[in-house]
Formats: structure tokens, sequence, C-alpha cells
């Protein structure tokens, strides 16, 4: 294999995706992610894939007789890994489907010699933006991550023969269940189990391999989940205060508001110009773009520069409000339709104030929507004391509400509560540093116009940005939450989850009892849950409006199709708490995985993993 020199983008939305995709019926057991990702692959990718399904005539014997990974009890054959390695090629392929195509890699061809990053024949490779470098084939890309899975979870089973730990009949059963399913949808597809299988997962892998492979795993997620218990059990009180209290800045948040705007000369000369301007083109209209160029710039510095001689958040907050929302304003007037006749200037200028008044006053009461532009007496129609016809007047109303609709999307743009310390951040280094307080302001400044309003285009680029504090580097108490759920592939599944639910006795045991009645795609109870941690704002909105004992009554719509329904079980821990904590369990766990590395030798046959098919 070749070396690893990965730098992958953060997966939070895909763990969060296999955290609900499959079965879990118990919170703290059951099957965990190498299982649950496994088995339930199998068959998303095989349908995947169901229009270049071939039988293929090898019966992989020499491969089950050879161990690429093993300990001194476990082993994991090629066809296993072989198993193990399409799995992680096969969920690359379903999460990237929309991007594939502007990535270097074929998925029906070897990837063996496919390099990472080479441009494909299109001229494409993309991957590097979205997952970050790599050196080595796309073959070593997805086998990489495959072993050093397979060698942990080893680790893991040698562990779990030392401490005596063996699966349950009920594990085992869980197992079996999973097995069947995979028969079943062979059957589905008119298709033997074999055929089925080692299409998608290569010459020679076997139903016994997948079901050798979930054993494994099971084995090696109860060890890891009784020692991740066991490491979370022994954390007391007295840890967690010394631990915050030796980096307070590492769990501690602030509050503020800002804004920032950045100018570039050729997104400008693309503007005036098209996309697809020549050289001759821009020569010929310099003048033009460079006078918009100058016009955006000069209308940035004015506002950046207004917001940073404001001494308080409120003052802060209405002027850039009053901005957005003039800007706003004449966009929308700008688009009024010209079968409406236009009042002359000074009554324009009348509606537009008393429009903008409106609206910044409604935004700063934090209210979810704006009332009409206009009031109506009778047949008339009154906007800013101005009796207007009534198509002029539904047109203002129409500008106001459009505007309204951009300013509640820029206020959770630019007032931004809870943001905790970036390392290496500049703004981070301000807003933390020890005196901070309320109403402190930063105002930074770069790129042509910087220090003058007689702008050339010299570095093609102008930023600005301007914060304010709102609230000082604080504890967050805010309570976290349990809450459980149940995921569903269609909404009419979800609704009869809710109706069972709603009829009977409102608890936690039914809402497992329903859940293991529905049988659905995952269930399972999330403890001291932090609003925003899945990235789910569907779920988080319902989450922060709930009270304890509250559930969904309608599914909510998740962004791949399924169907999440939810309960709120309780009240968690402070967040600054469950932060802290959540540090001392990664770091003693981490050791706990390191000391368990040294203690049981796994051996990588690194020839026999590169006969892998790739």
């Amino acid at each position: 294999m070749g070396k690893s020199n990965r730098v992958r983008a953060e997966r939070a939305q895909e763990n969060v995706a296999k955290t609900v995709k499959y079965k879990n019926t118990k919170k703290g057991g059951g099957m965990s992610l190498w299982l649950k990702t496994t088995i339930a692959a199998v068959i998303a990718a095989a349908v995947l894939l169901v229009c270049v399904l071939g039988i293929l005539s090898a019966n992989g014997i020499f491969a089950r007789n050879t161990y690429p990974i093993k300990t001194e009890n476990y082993k994991i054959s090629s066809t296993m890994l072989s198993y193990l390695y399409k799995t992680e090629v096969n969920e690359f392929a379903t999460q990237y489907k929309d991007y594939l195509q502007y990535f270097s890699i074929d998925t029906t061809r070897s990837l063996k010699n496919q390099k990472y990053g080479d441009a494909n024949a299109k001229g494409y490779a993309l991957e590097t933006s979205f997952l970050g470098t790599f050196e080595g084939t796309w073959f070593d890309y997805f086998m990489d991550p495959t072993v050093e899975s397979a060698k942990q979870m080893l680790v893991f089973c040698e562990e779990a023969n030392a401490r005596g730990m063996t699966l349950s009949d009920d594990e085992l059963k869980t197992i079996d269940e999973a097995i069947q399913g995979i028969k079943d949808a062979a059957k589905e597809q008119n298709l033997s189990v074999g055929s089925y299988i080692s299409s998608a997962y290569g010459a020679g892998v076997r139903l016994k391999d997948i079901q050798k492979m979930a054993e494994l795993e099971a084995l090696a997620s109860k060890c890891a989940n009784a020692i991740s218990k066991e490491t979370n059990d022994a954390i007391t009180a007295d840890d967690i205060n010394a631990k915050y209290d030796a980096a307070k800045i590492d769990y501690d948040v602030v509050d503020y508001s800002y804004y920032a705007v950045s100018v570039s000369y050729d997104s400008v000369a693309t503007e005036v110009l098209g996309s697809d301007y020549t050289e001759a083109e821009l020569k010929e209209k310099a003048d033009e773009v460079l006078a918009k160029y100058k016009e955006k710039i000069l209308d940035a510095k004015a506002i950046a520069t207004e917001l940073k001689e404001k001494t308080s958040v409120a003052e802060f907050n209405k002027a850039l409000y009053t901005y957005l929302a003039n800007k706003y304003y004449d966009t929308e007037y700008a688009k009024m339709s010209t079968d409406v006749t236009k009042p002359d200037d000074t009554v324009a200028a009348a509606i537009k104030t008393a429009v903008v008044d409106a609206l910044v006053a409604d935004i700063i009461a934090d209210k979810e929507a704006t009332a009409t532009a206009y009031t109506k007496d009778g047949d008339k129609y009154v906007v800013a004391s101005q009796e207007l016809a009534e198509k002029l007047a539904l047109e203002i109303d129409k500008i106001k509400q459009a505007a309204y609709k951009s300013l509640l999307a820029d206020k959770v743009t630019y007032l931004v509560e809870k943001k905790s310390y970036v390392k290496d951040d500049e703004f981070s280094k301000w807003a933390f540093e020890s005196g901070r307080k309320a109403d402190d302001v930063k105002f930074k400044i770069d790129g042509d116009g910087a220090d003058t309003d007689d702008i050339t285009k010299k570095t093609g680029s102008f930023a600005v940005e301007v914060y304010i504090i709102s609230k000082a580097q604080y504890k967050n108490t805010d309570i976290t939450k349990d809450v459980a759920y149940m995921l569903f592939a269609t909404e009419s599944e979800a609704k009869a989850a809710i109706e069972a639910f709603a009829a009977g006795t409102i608890s936690k045991e039914a809402f497992e009892a329903i859940a293991e009645e529905k049988n659905p795609t995952a269930h399972t109870t999330i403890e001291d849950y932090v609003i925003g941690t899945f990235a789910i704002e569907s779920f988080d909105s319902w989450l922060e409006a709930a009270a304890v004992g509250e559930y969904t009554t309608a599914p909510i719509t998740l962004d791949d199709g399924t169907y999440l329904v939810a309960y709120y079980v309780a009240e968690g821990a402070e967040t600054w708490n469950v932060k802290v904590r959540s540090t001392i369990l990664n770091e003693r766990y981490t050791a706990q995985v390191t000391a368990l590395t040294e203690k049981h030798t796994v051996t990588v046959n690194e020839k026999a993993v590169d006969n892998i098919n790739g």
C-alpha cells in the first residue's frame, strides 16, 4: 500500500447518517458502526450495481485461506478484507454520487492504476477540494483506512477474549437476522446469494465471509463499548472541574455580531462582461469594470466604517439592519412590474423610509414575520400615510416581505451566539483575549482601497471585516437533551409509529416498545445531545422548542429522504460539562486503545493486502 498522507474533511454529517441509518436496538449495546455499515451496505450497494450484475465463477477458496491481517486468536481472510474494502468504496460512491464525474476516480475500472488527484479523461480532479490531499492510488485511499479499521477490530477482539467476553444468544440472533435479510434481498433480485454478494464485493466473497466479519465486529464493539463505559463511569466531578479550570478557553464561548465583505476585480469583470469575456473585451471596457469595482469597494468601506464607530451592540445591529434593509428594498423595488405605475420620487422616498424603519424594528424585535406594508380602509390602500393604488400597494408589500425574508437569513449569519475558540484563527485570538469585554470592536481592512478612496486595480481584491462583542467569554450553561428517535424509510411508516405512540402512555419505555414493534431502519437514545451536533436544522429546531416529554407530532423529513420520529426524554447536563467530560473520555479512551494496541500484536501481510482485487 502507498503511504497515507490523508487530510480528510470532517465527516460529521456522514457519521450522523451512519448513526441513524442502521438498527441499534439498545443504547450502548447491539451492533455498532462496523457491523451496521457492512451488513446494511451490501444491500444498498448491490441494488446500486444491479445493472452490471454478472455471475462470477471464482469460488474464493485460495483467498479464503490467505490471511492479510491476523492476531494470536483471530484473523481476517482476503475475501473478508475484500468485503470490507468494497464496502468502503461503495459507501464513498453513494455519498459522492453527484460529484464522481468531477473526481479522477472511475469505479468501473481497477483503482490500483488510478492515482488520486490525477485529472480524468474530462480533465477533472476536484477530489482535493472535497476530501483534502492524499498521496497514492485510489486503491490506497480506500484500503488504508480499511486495514486500520480491521486492525483495531482485531485488537478489541483479542481484548474481549482476554476478558472472557463472548456474544450472547440475542447478539448472535441479531446477526442471523441481518444475514437472512441479505438472502431475502438476493431472492427479490432473482439472484443466487453468491452472485448477489460477489457482484458487489468481488469474486470469491461469500455469505460466510460476511457472517464472520459480523461476528468479529460485534465482539469488538461489545468490548469497545464496555471499555468506553468503564472509562466514562470513572470520570469524577473533580476531574471535570480541574480540566475546565486548566483550559477554560477550550470550552467557553463568545457572542458577537459582525459584517464582512470581499470584492474581487475578476468577479466584477464577470458581472459586467459575462462569464465568457475575452481579454480584448476587458481592455475595451476597463473603465466600466473599474468604476463598478470602485463602487462596490466604497459601499463596503462606508458601512464597515460606520459600524466600527458604534459603541454598543444595539447601535451596531441597528445600523447593520438598516443598511441591509435599504439594500434589499432597492433590489426588490428595481424588480417591480412594469405594469405598475411608480410614485414620484418624494412619495417613493417616504414609502421606502417607512418600510425600512418597520423592517428594522421587526427584525430587532425578533419577529418571525413582518406585517403587511399597507393598511386598508375600505377600498383604500395606505402606505406611510400615502394612499396608493391597489397594484402599487401590493407590490410594496411584496418588496417588504422579500426583504424581511433576506433579513431573517442575515440575522442567522451576522449575529453569532456561543462561538467556540478556534485555534490559530485571528478573530478567535482577539475575541478570547484576556480582558475582552462586551462592545469591544475589531476592524480589519485589506486590498485595493484599504487606505484610499482613489481606487485602482493593484491587488485585484478588497476585504473588510468588523466585529463587535455582544457577550464576552463565558461558560455555556445551556442544558443538553436526552432524546430518543426512530428513523423510517417512508412517511407512512413514520406516521404510523407516531399514531401508535400517541395512543398509549407517553414514556421512554413506550417509545422503545413502539420502535421494536414498527421495526424502523434505526432507533436509539442519545444522551446529552448538544444542539447543532448533527447539523440537521429541522431536528434541532424541533428539539430547541420542545419541552421534556414532547414528541414529534409529524415526521421530520431529512435531506436523504428518510423520516425521523423523536421523543424528548429528559434534560441532560450543562453543555460545558458535557464537552469537558467528552474531552477527558476521549483522552483516556485513546490512551487505553494505544495500550491495547501494544498489548495485542496485529500482523499485516502487505503483499496479501496488495493482492486484493481493487
